[in-house]
Order: C-alpha cells, then structure tokens, then sequence
C-alpha cells in the first residue's frame, strides 16, 4: 500500500513538535539558561557601572569607589565570560544531541520504509534530509532559542536599568514593537516558501553531482562532460537563485526593523540630551543611557534576524517530521516460518500492480516449485521477472492471490522470518565501503570461521585474499571500485553463500564473470545449492539447462514452463530464446577469430 503523505502543519505545530526533542534535555537547557542570564546580568551590571565612574569616580573623586569600581569592573567581567562559556557549550552539546536523534530517527525511518517510496524519491534527496535539513532544524531548535532567551533576558534587563534611569523616556522604545511585529509577520511567509524551495534545490544537487561523480567513468567514456555540467549549472544557478529571493526578504525585513528601532532611538537621544541640558541629567546618568540605548541594538538586531534562522528550520523540519510520518514498510505478520524450512515455494493465481503502472506487471501467475529443486525465470526485460522476486521477499504485496513457502502464506509471516529464509544476489552488485569480510559476512552476527574459509573458496575469492597484504580485512572501497567487475559479483555470491539460507535468489548472478570463471562457479554452486531452493532469473540461457523448472515471462504471464528438454521440444517462445542466443553467440565467436 502506498504511503500516504502526511499533511502540512503550521509553524506553531511545527515548531512544537521541534521543541519536544529538547524536553530529553531540559536540565541541561536550565543551565544553559542560567548561563544567559549570567551573561544578560553581566552586560546590564556593566552599563549601570558607568554611572558611578562617571558621578563618584571622574566628578566627586570619591577615593573609595575609585579603589573599588575596578575590581568590580573585573568580577563582572569574569562572570560574564564563565555564563557565555556555559551558555555557549550546554546549547550545543544540546544542539548536536538533536542532530544525532533526529539523524538516528531519520536513518531508521529511511531503512524501514515501503521499496514504493524509494521509487519516486531520489537517494541524493534522502541524504540531503539526512546532512542539510538536520543541521538547519538544529539551528532553529538551539541557536534561535538562545537568542531568543539570551537577548530577551538582555533587553528585559536593560529596560528595567534604563526605566530606573528614565521611565518616560523609556517607554518610547515599544513604538517600535508593534510595527516589527507586522514586519516580521509579513517576512515569515516569504521566508518559509524560500526556504523550503531552497532545500528542494540542494537536493537536487546532490542527485547530479551524485549521478556524475558516481558514473565518472560513463562520463569519460562518452565525453559528457558538457552535458554533466550543463545539469550542474542548472541544479546550481536555480539554488542561487532560490537563496537570492530568501537572502531579498532578509535583506529588506532586518534593516527595516533596525530603522524603525533607530528612529525611536533616536527620539530618545534627543530627549535625554535636552534633559541634560536642563541639568535634569547627570553625566554619568546620560552616558549610562546611552551606552544601554547602543547596548540595545546588537540584540534588537539578533532578535529580527531570528524569523529568518526558524523559518529555515522550519521548512527543514517540515520536510523532515512529513518523511517521519510516513507509516513503515507493512509488517502484518506474525508468524514464524517453521523450522527447518525446507523450501518448496507455491504462486497461486498472483497479480500484481505497481502504483501508477498502466498495465499489471503480473497477471494470475501460478506455480509450484518443490524443495531443494532450481527453478529459472526467462523472459525479456520488464517481462515480470523481477517483480516474482520482489513478492516473494516481501518487498511488495501481491494484489490478488496467495505466496507461500513450506505451504505458510507469506502474507502471514514476519518480514524478519521471511527474509531470514531467503538470501539474495542483485545482478548488479551492492557492496558498502567497508573490509571484504565484513561485505561477506554481512548482516550476519558472529563469524564462523569455517564457514566463511569455504565460502571464500566456492566463490573464486581465494586468489583475492591472498594477493592483497591485508587478506580478509583489505578495504574494497565504495561499492568495491577496487575490485574488478567480477570480483564484485563473487564477493555478493558469497554474501548469500555465507547466509546459508534454505531459499537462494540469484539475479543473473554470473554476468559480470568471464566464461572460465562462470564455469568454475556454476560448478561450486551448483554443488552447494543441492539441500536448498534456487530461483534463477538467467539471460544467459546457457547457465539454466540444469534446471528443474523453466519460467518463461512474457508481458507479466508465465506463456510457457517445463524442463530446458521439454521447452525445446516444444519449440515455442523459449525454444526461439535460446536459438537467437546460439545464434548471437556463434556470430560473436566468428567474428573475434
């Protein structure tokens, strides 16, 4: 069943919902907090110093404050700096905490939901959730709170010193918050679009790069450069642009808001200056004020810069919190296979749709494959081939009909005792960046040394291990680029060997082997598939004339099975198969010689 997208909240929800992965924190937020307020208090002790140094200090010549505002100046100095430390490493040591939980959500989420979703969303779009939108929710989740808690507690503190000093000529400063409050609502909606579009494109640009860096080789080979570039520039002008319209909204809202706060600013300049005038104002009073009116436009300007940090972070995490709220892959069964699973492996009348699709990729489909027997899938490209192995591990639920295994209706199982029954090998090989013997062991817990040793040898891996000074634990780069084409493929035979699954899946598993080493390993195993169940889909006819049972696939429906002997006799469509494929092949042959 496809997913369902989940639906678009607003940024108070959104922004609810970030705040709860900071709940796992709190104490550390309340140190943290604590260490603002030190630092608020220190900056605000600092201006209301100024009026003694000025009055007691240049005017009178008061000895004892003379000796003692310096020490004080220190003291308030030294707590300032010990509350920005606090402040400082508590919210990110928070921050990267967030990162790390949504990043683990995120991942776990990615692994575990349905193969349909992988098949319209873009890998590179998935990783750039992973790395861009993580760090732009941190943000949002940990530096926009601390600004917002910080600057408060400062502006707070410095009103209350600056009313003390003059109350009415204080109260012009809320002139200005009404008319931020409408510029800033109006940046919101404009900033939110921009950025959610600016995240699309970084996206997007990860899949190009991704796509040619990967392909390098294809590139070089049919000298598309150009072409590879002309993508890039594209992907690349187009995330200049979207940051451009996110960086216009900025650029017009802040300085706006800076303006309007000068202004008022500006209107009480001029009053205390006429107060100081009238000698209604000390020196010290005056400098005081000034200095807290300056002092107060640092964290005026942090605070209007702020709506641009959340909503980034809030586009990010809309994109994320919609990827987490999609439901996982559907597990409803809960049955175990019974153990020892033999094999036998029963399609009865199956169809099945991909969403979208405009014709059934397959069509009442039935057969039955006895245990410990090979069975062979044939057929051209996108014949339904593919689709059979999908079902059968589950990856898609069959629309209409039964899968079952040892007589146990699939649908029924778990995943997890499903999976743990077959093993598989792609026809194009997936390796990680990681040692040979841990590609060959993977997903396995422990290793069983005797084990892996005949693996190692049945797979033509012998001569690998041995050539290289590291042996098991030599590092076969990202998805094996050190290895040959065929040492790639062996290494992913192995894998499933080393599984010792009681049903194995081979995806043309030999293709990328020359023919001596196609006929070494054929041999090796063939002789370890003897206790268990093969499904081979072959484009090498040649590989499956010892199979038990022939498939042929033709527009999503079995049009003919039997025997490699019994086909031919038939002389149909598999009979037609493998005449054209001698035929290929003898041409090939005469032509090299």
């Amino acid at each position: 069943m496809p997913s369902v997208q989940a639906p678009s909240q607003t940024s108070s929800e959104l922004y609810r919902r970030l705040l709860r992965y900071v709940l796992p924190y709190k104490w550390v937020f309340v140190v943290a907090i604590i260490g603002m307020f030190v630092v608020a208090l220190g900056e605000t002790a600092f201006v209301a110093l100024l009026k003694p140094i000025m009055d007691d200090g240049f005017v009178n010549r008061d000895q004892f404050l003379i000796k003692w505002l310096p020490l004080a100046l220190v003291i308030v100095m030294f707590l300032r700096g010990l509350g920005q430390f606090v402040d400082t490493y508590t919210m990110a040591w928070i921050g990267r905490r967030i990162v790390y939980d949504l990043r683990t959500q995120l991942f776990d989420r990615h692994l575990h939901l349905p193969e349909s979703y992988f098949d319209t969303h873009p890998t590179a779009n998935l990783v750039s959730q992973l790395v861009f939108d993580c760090e732009q929710v941190s943000k949002a989740s940990t530096q926009a709170i601390r600004v917002l808690v910080r600057d408060s507690i400062n502006i707070i503190l410095l009103l209350i010193w600056m009313s003390y000093l003059s109350w009415k000529t204080t109260l012009a400063l809320l002139l200005i918050v009404p008319v931020a409050w409408v510029i800033i609502r109006f940046s919101s909606k404009k900033l939110r679009k921009a950025s959610s579009e600016l995240q699309r494109t970084v996206g997007r640009i990860t899949q190009v790069a991704g796509e040619a860096l990967t392909g390098h080789e294809l590139v070089k080979a049919f000298n598309g450069f150009d072409q590879q570039k002309h993508l890039f520039d594209l992907s690349n002008n187009r995330n200049r642009q979207q940051f451009m319209k996110r960086i216009m909204v900025v650029a017009i809202s802040v300085p706006l808001i800076i303006f309007v706060a000068g202004l008022a600013l500006a209107m009480i300049v001029w009053y205390a200056l006429q107060q100081t005038g009238e000698s209604q104002v000390s020196a010290g009073t005056f400098i005081s004020y000034i200095s807290a009116t300056v002092m107060l436009m640092q964290p005026i300007r942090r605070l209007s810069r702020l709506n641009e940090v959340i909503q980034t972070g809030l586009a990010a995490s809309e994109s994320i919190f919609s990827t987490l709220d999609l439901e996982p892959e559907q597990d409803s069964g809960s049955r175990l296979l019974d153990v020892p699973v033999s094999g036998s492996l029963t399609f009865e009348q199956v169809s099945f749709s991909y969403a979208g699709g405009e014709q059934p990729a397959l069509a009442d489909i039935s057969f039955e494959v006895p245990a410990r027997s090979k069975v062979a899938l044939v057929g051209a490209s996108g014949s339904g081939k593919s689709t059979v192995v999908k079902l059968l591990m589950g990856l898609y639920r069959a629309n209409i009909g039964s899968i079952k295994i040892d007589g146990q209706e699939i649908d029924e199982l778990s995943l997890t005792s499903l999976r743990e029954a077959i093993a598989f090998v792609p026809q194009k090989s997936v390796l990680f960046n990681d040692s040979l013997q841990e590609n060959v062991r993977y997903g396995s817990a422990e290793l069983d040394p005797t084990r892996f040793a005949e693996v190692i040898d049945a797979a033509l891996l012998t001569q690998v291990v041995e050539s290289h000074p590291d042996g098991v634990d030599q590092n076969i780069g990202e998805n094996g680029d050190r290895l040959s084409g065929g040492q790639q493929q062996r290494i992913a035979i192995a894998r499933a060997l080393y599984k010792d699954a009681p049903i194995l899946i081979l995806d043309e598993a030999t293709s990328s082997l020359d023919s001596e080493a196609e006929n070494k390993i054929q041999t090796a195993i063939d002789a370890l598939l003897q206790n268990r169940t093969a499904m081979i889909i072959a484009h090498r006819l040649s590989t499956i004339r010892n199979a038990d049972l022939i498939l042929v696939f033709d527009q999503g429906r079995i049009v003919e099975q039997g025997s490699h002997a019994s086909l031919l006799e038939k002389k149909g469509v598999y009979a037609n198969l493998v005449k054209a494929q001698e035929y290929r092949q003898d041409t090939d042959t005469s032509g090299s010689t």
